[in-house]
C-alpha cells in the first residue's frame, strides 16, 4: 500500500506538468539482459512515449530478503518514471539459497552491460544511467554503484563487455553494513546466511559483502531513503552509509522518513517523489 503511494506522487507531479492524460509508455517484457550458467535472466523494459525522451536510463533492482521478488515489483513505479521521461529496466537475478554473493551482484553486472550496449537503440546517453533498488535490492544496488568495473564482481555471464559504471544511485531501506545487520534479529540474521551461503559468517565475509566496505572518495551520488521506523533494517544502517559517505566526502544525501516503516515512504509520500525527481533531474543532467 505504501509504495503506491510514492507511485500516486509522481503521478500527480506528471498531471501538474501537462493538463491531459499522459501517453502510456511502452512496455517490452521479457528481454534476455543476461545470459549465465546457461541460464536466461529477464528483464522488462520501460520506455518513455514518444517525444518524451530525457536520454537517461534507470536500472530496478527488486527486494525481498535476496530470496524472493520478482522484476514486476518496480512495474508501477517505472511506468510513471517513463511518463516522465526515463527509459526503464526492471530485471530479475539470481536468488539465495541456490546462489550465494556475490552471483545477485554479477547478475546485476551484467543486466548493467547490457543496457548499456542497447542505449542508441533507445535514444539513451550511455553515460546517463542510474540504479534504484528497495531492502535487498537496495543492498544490491549499492553494490553495484560502489565497485564500477571491479574485477572481482563483474562475473562470467553474458554480455562480457562494457563498463558497470553508473551516474547515481537511489537506495530505500536497504541493508549496508551486514555485521550489524546480522546481530539484529534472529530474521535478517536467517536471510544474511542465506546470502553469504554459510550458518558461521566470518568477519570478513560479513565486511566484503557490505556495501559500507566499498565507499569511496568519487562515488557516485546517493539517495538514500528509510524509514524511521523499519522494523525490518533498523534505519542504522542508512546512518551507517551516510557516514562512510561523509567520512570519504562522497556525495549523498540521507532522508530519514518520519514515521515510516519498511518499504513505506510515511504521511506525505508527495514529498518524497519530488526529492527522487529532483535527485534524478540533479545527478543525471
Amino acid at each position: 500500500m505504501r509504495r503506491c503511494a510514492l507511485v500516486l506522487s509522481l503521478t500527480t507531479l506528471l498531471a501538474c506538468a501537462a493538463p491531459a492524460e499522459p501517453p502510456a509508455p511502452r512496455i517490452t517484457r521479457g528481454l534476455t539482459v543476461c545470459q549465465v550458467e546457461g541460464q536466461s535472466l529477464l528483464g522488462d523494459l520501460y520506455q518513455p512515449p514518444a517525444g518524451a525522451h530525457r536520454r537517461r536510463a534507470l536500472l530496478f533492482v527488486h527486494g525481498g530478503g535476496w530470496s524472493t521478488g520478482s522484476r514486476a515489483d518496480y512495474e508501477a513505479l517505472a511506468r510513471n518514471l517513463a511518463r516522465l521521461g526515463y527509459t526503464g529496466l526492471s530485471v530479475d537475478y539470481r536468488l539465495a539459497p541456490a546462489v550465494h554473493h556475490p552471483a545477485p551482484l554479477e547478475d546485476l553486472k551484467c543486466a548493467l552491460r547490457w543496457l548499456r550496449s542497447q542505449a542508441a537503440a533507445w535514444e539513451v546517453d550511455g553515460q546517463k544511467l542510474a540504479v534504484i533498488g528497495g531492502s535487498a535490492g537496495a543492498h544490491l544496488a549499492a553494490l553495484l554503484a560502489y565497485t564500477p568495473d571491479d574485477p572481482r564482481f563483474e562475473g562470467r555471464g553474458l554480455p562480457r563487455k562494457g563498463s558497470t559504471r553508473v551516474a547515481a544511485a537511489v537506495l530505500h531501506g536497504g541493508p549496508y553494513d551486514l555485521s550489524a545487520l546480522a546481530g539484529a534479529s534472529a530474521q535478517a540474521r536467517g536471510t544474511v546466511q542465506a546470502l553469504l551461503g554459510t550458518r558461521s559468517p566470518t568477519a570478513l565475509q560479513l565486511r566484503e559483502a557490505s556495501p559500507t566496505h566499498y565507499v569511496r572518495h568519487g562515488a557516485v551520488p546517493s539517495l538514500i531513503l528509510h524509514g524511521e521506523l523499519d522494523p525490518v533494517v533498523p534505519v542504522e544502517q542508512a546512518y551507517r552509509l551516510a557516514a562512510a559517505g561523509v567520512q570519504v566526502n562522497a556525495p549523498g544525501r540521507l532522508i530519514v522518513i518520519p514515521g515510516a516503516g519498511h518499504a513505506d515512504f510515511g504521511r506525505d509520500p508527495d514529498a518524497i517523489g519530488r526529492a527522487l525527481v529532483e535527485f534524478l533531474a540533479q545527478s543525471l543532467p
